[in-house]
């Protein structure tokens, strides 16, 4: 037994009971209609797709003189059919009509079934009658997408651009339909940092600005007629390497029936640095991450070694070590600060440039030079440091008196004026000031000064144990050195000078540095 029949059997066994229950069961069209009260669907076929529902109204219209009373609605449908009535009345004036949502599911597997509402109610004291009526539902295909009237395809799956270089990009524009289109307006957005111009069909070049280019000559495209849109791509600013895309919109009217289109299409741009990737290829890291900490510490060894302090060691070995983490860790901090003092030097030179957004062959120069000049700045900060160091606080050969003594006085360290005593060869007595790094010795002859002209007072402080207070000694022998004609022991050996141990005797007490002339 089929489904049909099972559904019409259920109907006539529903209708046997309502007639034996003394109802007036009106199920032929003629007597429906004997009624005075009809049952219909708002459509006879309905097409659901499988596992979708849909909404149908089922319309109660009585026309006769009587109200209908206690009203219930029963679907008979087929296997994989339900149907759910929306808030069914419970009765239908005279005269009047009710609509009812039903909402239809389609769950089975079969390509079509049926769905029966069945209404019952009762009128006056003539009993309880029914009404039946059928709605058809089929399987609903997919929806399938129309084409498109008109597409714009680019010409090319990816282009490469390089700093300072140019290069051109083709759009093909079709009208696939059967009918004309007129092309509206056509838009090409880029980025702003390009400059784009179109080559028009007539010659005629026309330029973008900000990012966006409006085409010009735009022409109408019957069936099957294609459009060729020349686009010039040129890269005189600094550019974010990378990728980006060129998008082209386009709008057109179908002359027949005035319905508006819109298709767009993109174009893929592949960003370089001219010079970039040689850099990258040659020295094996980023052009602007670690090269320019390379450039600073290669300036700044070659200025320590071959400018000031120089390497004086002949055999000792030269050259950077390129596997060394320090070597690594002191490119890398000059590196790191150059992103943000970078948009600030430009800015305060002329037009401001920032590297993080984008950069160009300019900016890679920029910044090495940037890395030399702080190489630079650094060496002479540490030149002069290191002379002012050396002048005030280290002795030093051809020095006078007065000067070796400043030197111990302003030091704070090796202050005192009993010194390391060794003897000439002709016999002449030397106090050490300091020890050489090669193994020589820097000695001066003892420093000697007058007492004649100075008085009581003054004799006094300069007959104290001045060994151990340099900055008195010297403060004393500045003031009156008129006076005292401080000055060194008259002998071979006539200022302070750098000698071989070896050339001299070495005296097993200290000597102090400065005392009075017999």
């Amino acid at each position: 037994m089929g489904p049909r029949s099972v559904r019409t059997c259920a109907i006539g066994l529903l209708l046997l009971l309502l007639g034996a229950a003394g109802a007036a069961v009106s199920a032929p069209p003629d007597a429906i209609a004997a009624t005075g009260v009809t049952v219909s669907f708002s459509t006879d076929t309905v097409a659901i797709g499988k596992g979708a529902s849909r909404t149908v109204i089922l319309l109660i219209d009585n026309q006769s003189t009587s109200p209908l009373t206690d009203v219930n609605i029963t679907f008979a449908s087929d296997p994989g059919i339900t149907a759910v009535p929306d808030h069914p009345p419970t009765g239908v004036g005279a005269g009047e009509s009710s609509a009812i949502p039903v909402t239809v599911t389609f769950d089975s597997t079969t390509r079509s079934g049926a769905t029966n509402a069945v209404v019952t109610f009762g009128r006056g004291g003539s009993g309880r009658s029914a009404v039946v009526s059928t709605l058809q539902v089929k399987d609903e295909p997919p929806a399938t997408a129309e084409p498109a009237p008109v597409t714009v395809e680019a010409s090319a799956g990816k282009a490469t651009l390089l700093q300072y270089q140019s290069t051109d990009v083709f759009f093909t524009i079709a009208n696939t339909s059967d009918q004309p289109q007129k092309l509206t307006s056509a838009t090409v957005s880029y980025p702003s940092s390009l400059s784009v111009s179109q080559l028009a069909p007539s010659g005629r070049t026309v330029d973008g600005a900000n990012g966006r280019l409006a085409l010009a000559e735009l022409d109408q495209l019957g069936p099957g007629d294609r459009s060729i849109v020349h686009l010039h791509l040129d890269a005189t600013d600094a550019l974010q390497p990378g990728t980006a895309l060129m998008v082209l919109s386009v709008q057109a009217v179908n002359q027949v029936n005035q319905r508006a289109t819109t298709a767009v299409a993109s174009q893929a741009l592949t960003f370089e640095v001219l010079g970039e990737s040689g850099v990258l290829t040659v020295l094996g890291v980023p052009a602007l991450l670690f090269v320019p900490g390379l450039v600073f510490v290669l300036v700044l060894w070659s200025l320590w070694t071959y400018v000031w302090p120089r390497k004086k060691d002949a055999t000792a070995k030269a050259g950077l070590d390129a596997k060394s983490i320090t070597l690594w860790v002191f490119a890398l901090l000059p590196t790191l600060s150059l992103p943000f003092l970078y948009p600030a030097i430009t800015g305060w030179l002329g037009e401001r440039r920032d590297y993080r957004r984008s950069y160009g062959l300019d900016d890679i120069l920029y910044v090495w030079l940037l890395a030399a000049g702080m190489a630079l700045a650094l060496w002479a900060a540490i030149v002069v440091v290191r002379t002012i160091m050396v002048e005030l606080f280290v002795p030093q050969e051809g020095q006078t008196g007065l000067k070796v003594l400043s030197v111990f006085a302003l030091r704070c360290w090796d202050r005192s004026l009993e010194r390391e005593a060794f003897t000439s060869a002709s016999g002449q007595e030397l106090a050490l000031l300091r020890r050489q790094g090669d193994g020589r010795v820097l000695v001066a002859p003892l420093i000697l000064y007058d007492t004649g002209k100075l008085d009581g007072k003054d004799l006094a402080r300069f007959q104290k144990d001045l060994s151990k207070k340099p900055m008195r000694t010297w403060f004393l022998l500045l003031n009156r050195r008129k006076d005292t004609n401080p000055d060194f022991q008259q002998g071979a050996v006539l200022k302070p000078a750098v000698l071989n141990p070896a050339d001299l005797t070495k005296r097993d007490l200290p000597v102090v540095l400065l005392r009075p002339r017999s």
